[in-house]
């Protein structure tokens, strides 16, 4: 089994994979989009809001290049094949060992269980339509792309609703157009993308003041990655904030129960009847144990 996750040939192995040291070109992106940034919610950035016109028929081609763009370098790209051969592999071995019995197989697997129902619909795509492996390789890349398109549409929607429609025009370009998630999700078939779209969708529920919906959703963040944990800080403050707040309690914990017993099953379909409580714990340990459950 363990030979079957890593799906790499010789020829693979020869290549050289990206190098995640180039911090030049990253650095120079951040630098950019954040300029853009205080541009379009500056002065000028106001002034330009109110000058620009695009039509609605303009700004769905901008994403519908922006997503044949994206698709013809997942494409032309094979990845970051460490990865994308876990990746492919895990979305196999889900269905020849069952959701319960995905952890405790023997093979190399440090990913939370939220992601894993992913690759158990693009693995069961596979099946069912006997995908090959080079489509199987652009296909395990869509959710990223798909999740670099939202955060666009995001951005539009929220600098157009508080900062004007030329903002969100710019913003949403900024994210279409911007390398630096050009490369992590179509090139190397990272999913970064999916984690920062629910990190965005939960600090806009905070703002608009939906705590319940927020923590809840970093609930499911905290099953994707263990960078949910950076932020575990706030979600505290947020839990604190909404047991002060008196009348409203009643509500929230009923809430938080029914939530938390939602996502905990997300969880709990990953775990057998032998297994010990504490599944993503020992995930987010993998490390010490060489990625074995």
């Amino acid at each position: 089994d363990g030979a079957a996750v890593s799906e790499s040939t010789e020829d693979t192995a020869q290549k050289e994979p990206p190098s995640y040291n180039a911090l030049g070109p990253a650095l120079l992106c951040v630098i950019l989009i954040a300029a853009l940034y205080f541009f379009a919610t500056g002065y000028y950035g106001r002034k330009f809001a109110d000058s620009v016109k695009i039509s609605r028929a303009a700004i769905v081609t901008a994403f519908m290049l922006a997503f044949v763009l994206r698709l013809f370098i997942a494409i032309k790209v094979e990845g970051y094949s460490t990865d994308l051969s876990c990746f492919k592999g895990w979305a196999r071995l889900i269905h020849e060992h069952g959701l319960s019995g995905f952890y405790e197989a023997d093979f190399f697997s440090d990913y939370p269980p939220a992601y894993m129902y992913v690759l158990w619909i693009l693995g069961g795509l596979q099946r069912l339509l006997s995908i090959p492996s080079g489509v199987m390789t652009v296909i395990i890349k869509l959710p990223a792309i798909l999740c670099d398109l939202g955060l666009a549409y995001i951005a539009y929607r929220f600098s157009k609703k508080h900062i004007g429609a030329g903002s969100g025009i710019l913003m949403s370009i900024t994210l279409l157009i911007s390398p630096l998630l050009i490369i992590v999700s179509s090139a190397w078939a990272q999913i970064d993308s999916v984690f920062t779209l629910i990190t965005v969708c939960i600090f806009i529920l905070l703002y608009k003041n939906k705590n319940i919906a927020a923590f809840s959703l970093w609930m499911l963040l905290l099953l994707t990655k263990p960078q949910a944990l950076l932020i575990a800080p706030v979600m505290a403050y947020v839990v604190l904030y909404e047991l002060i707040k008196g009348y409203s309690q009643g509500d929230f914990k009923r809430r938080f129960n029914l939530d938390s017993h939602y996502v905990c099953n997300l969880h709990r379909r990953f775990s057998s009847h032998e297994r010990k409580p504490g599944l993503l714990l020992r995930i987010y340990k993998h490390v010490r144990n060489g990625g074995r459950i």
